[in-house]
């Protein structure tokens, strides 16, 4: 059973360098038993197999042209659970990939298996060999940081018109307060298999919303965007309060989609299985051999190379049908649903929470009895339940209720609600999730007690 799968293209290298690559990762590893002399002579074509008591390791490589292909399978006994890990590295003219691929069996039943751990493998190629470019970014396990000149190609990124292979994870600027996740571990375990993308400001969100046609994600929170198209959306809830959760739940996902993905065809390992048998065919013809028995055997290994490669083709047909399936009814469900494109959400939950007071409002204020009444409940009715912006204004109320001056605890909880302070001329200017369109003041020093329930009261009608 698969529990680990990527792939990704790596810099400008040979056969040589990527075997070298996996003698460290043996060397170093502290389930193999291989010792340094024993994988001292690993030969440039053919095949090859290494085996110990509880550990095998097999090769496959061959160079044609400018293509060279070369694929290890390690295969490693842990009491009942046998763990291959195949991995399989393709030169061709113009760029360099590598496919890792972990699965594990049982020999005896058991309703559950421990995944496998994301092979260290991975970090030694990125740190050996070093990541390729994927569309318009290198692959690495450290963050990607944009800058404020990035606009246009965040928009290619978020509209998937980058080209890249790899899934991008978009950590938006948070709005007052802390990021909602440290990107520096979320890329180390996404190393990859995903590009780890930082947004420099509120501003740069606002600027790319329009082209992206706001589905780009904002406010701290964070956006898995593959090259499909397809985006998913992350942040603290009542579900994940914490970011090591968080971190967890974004990994684990891709990891999920990743094994479910299709192979890139080049770097498994029936693609090296059919690139060695070609080569035997080009051997054999070159020096004039007619031994029968050679080419039925790279025949046999060849045929077997294509059937696995058409069971992967016939799996991914399945999987496509049913996701078309899938889109097809998202689709219909969708005909009569509409979306709003030209605002961000400043809160999770705010549209559906102002639209459902706005038409409970409508409705109460409609005849009763009469079909717009009976369509704005039922309307009212399928938006879901949201009391976020009726808890900030009671949390606003608390804050300033008796304001007479600006304390280090009064400017920490305005911080947490959303607003940023500036304190520059007579008045405080409170800026609401860093959006100038809501700006409001605040005297530096309250005379009237109810100066500051006033302006509670003032400030909610705008933003809550």
């Amino acid at each position: 059973m698969l529990s680990f799968a990527t792939e990704f293209p790596i810099r400008e290298t040979t056969s040589n360098g990527f075997v070298d690559a996996v003698r460290r990762w043996m060397i170093g590893s502290p389930h193999a038993n291989f010792s340094t002399e024993t994988l001292k002579d690993i030969p440039e074509s053919g095949r090859w197999k290494l085996e110990t008591d509880d550990n095998c390791l097999e090769g496959l490589f061959s160079r044609r042209g400018f293509s060279e292909t070369s694929a290890f399978k390690y295969t490693a006994t842990d009491g009942q659970i046998e763990w291959v890990t195949e991995v399989v590295f393709s030169k061709s003219e113009f760029d360099n990939w590598v496919g890792i691929r972990t699965s594990r069996e049982s020999f005896q039943p058991q309703s559950s298996l421990p995944p496998a751990k994301k092979p260290l493998l991975v970090r030694t190629i990125i740190d050996g060999l070093g990541g390729g470019l994927d569309g318009e970014i290198y692959v690495s396990d450290k963050p990607h940081f944009l800058s404020e000149n990035d606009v246009t190609m965040a928009v290619r990124l978020l509209n998937a018109d980058s080209d890249n292979y790899l899934p991008l994870v978009y950590l938006s600027y948070p709005f007052p307060g802390e990021p909602a996740i440290d990107p520096y571990p979320l890329a180390r375990s996404l190393g990859g298999m995903a590009h780890v993308i930082v947004e420099p400001s509120r501003d740069f969100s606002r600027s790319i919303q329009k082209d992206v046609g706001s589905r780009n994600v904002y406010g701290g929170s964070v956006g898995v965007y593959w090259p499909s198209g397809q985006r998913f959306k992350y942040y603290f809830n009542n579900f994940i309060e914490n970011e090591f959760d968080l971190r967890q739940a974004i990994v684990w996902d891709i990891r999920a989609a990743l094994v479910n993905r299709r192979p890139f065809g080049r770097c498994t390992w029936s693609k090296a299985e059919a690139e060695v048998a070609q080569s035997v065919f080009e051997s054999l013809k070159s020096s004039g051999s007619h031994d029968v028995a050679e080419y039925v055997a790279a025949f046999d290994v060849e045929i077997a190379a294509k059937d696995s490669q058409l069971q992967d083709a016939e799996a991914e047909i399945v999987s496509l049908r049913a996701q078309i399936r899938s889109l097809d009814r998202r689709n219909q469900s969708q005909l009569n649903s509409w979306s709003i494109e030209s605002e961000q959400e400043l809160r999770d939950g705010e549209f559906s929470e102002i639209l459902k007071e706005a038409i409970d409002a409508a409705a109460n204020n409609s005849q009763d009895g009469s079909r717009r009444q009976h369509v704005l409940h039922a309307a009212a009715a399928g938006i879901p339940n949201s009391d976020n912006l009726k808890i900030c204004r009671e949390k606003l109320k608390d804050i300033l209720k008796g304001y007479r001056n600006m304390t280090p605890t009064i400017k920490s909880d305005l911080n947490n609600l959303g607003f940023t302070i500036d304190d520059d001329g007579k008045h405080y200017k409170l800026i609401y999730m860093q959006d100038d369109r809501y700006t409001f003041p605040l005297p530096k020093s309250g005379s009237d007690w109810r100066g500051g329930m006033n302006a509670a009261s003032d400030i909610s009608k705008r933003v809550f």
